[in-house]
């Protein structure tokens, strides 16, 4: 279990093959190997995906965890990042600060 932090940051993605379109997507909230962001794109939940992400130069690999139908044709997706991804989404301050707070995980 990895507390989740509401954040809203702009991510792109796209199936990691040629040619790569990279479809826009505001996360949710985010985790140290996660976030979930809300797609226009129905992914298959295990496919691997690319994400570029906000002040990095080169994509970072990810796993789809889900893919849940919302309103209006978006889906609401997990992803998975095999290394902690903090130095981009979380502050490590914030990590420290709120880490005794039970109610702030989520599986």
């Amino acid at each position: 279990m990895e507390r989740r932090i509401p954040v809203e940051v702009e991510l792109e993605l796209s199936s990691p093959h040629e040619p790569l379109n990279y479809e826009k997507s505001p996360t949710e909230n985010t985790s140290r190997h996660g976030a979930r962001i809300v797609s226009r794109t129905r992914w298959q939940a295990h496919d691997h995906v690319l994400v570029r992400v906000p002040f990095k130069d080169k994509p970072s690999p990810a796993r789809i965890a889900y893919c849940d139908a919302l309103p209006e044709d978006a889906f609401a997706v997990g992803l998975h990042f095999p290394s902690a991804v903090d130095d981009w989404l979380i502050s490590k301050s914030d990590i420290v600060s709120e880490e005794g707070s039970s109610n702030l995980y989520r599986k």
